[in-house]
């Protein structure tokens, strides 16, 4: 996988590149759950959200799909333990 460096700013997802990302998540997640060393995959995706006009490395869309993950399960807990539907966005 291709690291940059960290000292750079953090990038502020805009929506459509996050509905994007789900999109090619949805391709690629057996894939990504399956084959151990699997940065080439979050390259390809880094690849074509920047031909979508969703110019991002491989790292960021990395961290956005754990950070996506994380959320997600956050909202699923928090539903099952107090039946109160999520309002975010993209549960």
């Amino acid at each position: 996988m291709q690291y940059e460096k960290f000292n750079k700013k953090r990038r502020q997802w805009e929506d459509n590149g996050v509905l994007e990302l789900i999109k090619l998540w949805k391709v690629c997640a057996y894939e990504l759950r399956t084959i151990k060393r699997n940065g080439h995959l979050y390259v390809a995706m880094a690849k074509q959200l920047t031909g979508l006009g969703v110019p991002v490395t491989a790292l960021e869309v990395h961290f956005k799909v754990n950070n996506l993950t994380q959320r997600y399960r956050q909202e699923q807990k928090t539903l099952e333990a107090t039946g109160i539907i999520s309002t975010w966005k993209f549960y």
